[in-house]
């Protein structure tokens, strides 16, 4: 599996703001959300993960089934660290919103096992 060629869609719920985000403003709520992530990821802190996604996160990675709810995704997670998946980092390529839904388009690099 190439990791320059993985791409993952987050649908993440936008509970922080009340009116329509701007799209900088997403952009940088997602990098900061990112950093965490991938904080716990690389160090790896699995337990962390579920306090990052809320009860209706979808996860939909290429070439995996979709992940729906924490509990799911954190096991996505582990499952790819138990592979040997370590050193992760990405590339935010678009962020949207659309109603109090917001999504994160990415281009994954540096993943190694």
């Amino acid at each position: 599996m190439s990791a320059k060629s993985l791409v993952f869609a987050l649908l993440l719920p936008l509970l922080m703001w009340g009116s329509p985000a701007r799209a900088d403003d997403l952009r940088t709520a997602m990098e900061v959300s990112n950093q965490q992530w991938l904080n716990a990821f690389n160090t790896p802190n699995t337990a962390a993960f579920p306090a990052m996604y809320t009860d209706d996160a979808i996860l939909i990675p290429g070439g995996s089934p979709v992940a729906i709810g924490p509990e799911a995704i954190k096991q996505f997670w582990e499952g790819a660290i138990k592979a040997g998946f370590k050193d992760h980092t990405f590339e935010i390529i678009e962020t949207r919103a659309d109603g109090n839904l917001a999504y994160l388009v990415v281009r994954e690099e540096g993943l190694s096992h």
